[in-house]
């Protein structure tokens, strides 16, 4: 009933696929050792509803996170940003993230230091916002990070950059409070 490939007798032990498959589509395995055949119905859990799902929605997020890591990090993001201690609205600037993925870095020009740096572990809160300004303006979309008292507003191109940014840095938020926990129970 079950074929097994080309042992042989001068192996003990091999394993085998079978060439018959089970009644649930997997292919049985077979063991043979010292000459005597036995066969072990597969142990592959059947699929489960949804989990194909479940799986390519983890693969999704991890190639999210890992694109803008990759662009926050490498090259930066283009955004205007704000706080409550701004004067004069929104300036131009650069979002970047440090290679740890622990803090906010918002930088505007070339060569210097970044203005404001801000950790993901001191964040409180992520928020996004819809804004208008103007009666005829266009929506802009726009990320709030709370801190301490302290709000910096970063406002995106598109909504679609923001929600990005947002899942990200919700994720890095998580993760950065993660490792403070883990490091002040030692």
């Amino acid at each position: 009933m079950f074929g097994c490939c080309t042992c042989s007798d001068e192996h003990s032990s091999r394993l085998c696929t079978a060439s018959d498959a089970a009644e649930d589509g997997v292919p049985d395995m077979v063991v043979e050792t010292a000459g005597k055949e036995k066969s072990y119905a597969s142990t592959a859990p059947p699929p489960v509803a949804g989990q194909d799902d479940k799986e390519l929605a983890k693969q999704r997020l991890q190639r999210l996170i890992r694109d803008f890591a990759h662009d926050v990090v490498s090259n930066g993001l283009s955004v205007q940003v704000a706080t409550n201690e701004s004067e004069g609205g929104p300036e131009e600037g650069t979002l970047r993230l440090d290679r740890k993925l622990r803090q906010v870095e918002f930088w505007q020009g070339e060569g210097v230091a970044a203005t404001i740096v801000l950790p993901f572990s001191e964040v409180e809160s992520i928020s996004k916002v819809d804004t208008e300004e103007g009666r005829d303006a266009q929506p802009r979309t726009t990320l709030s990070l709370f801190s301490k008292g302290d709000e910096v507003r970063v406002t995106f191109e598109s909504t679609m950059a923001r929600d990005r940014a947002f899942t990200c840095f919700r994720i890095f938020h998580m993760s950065a409070s993660h490792v403070q926990a883990r490091d002040n129970s030692r």
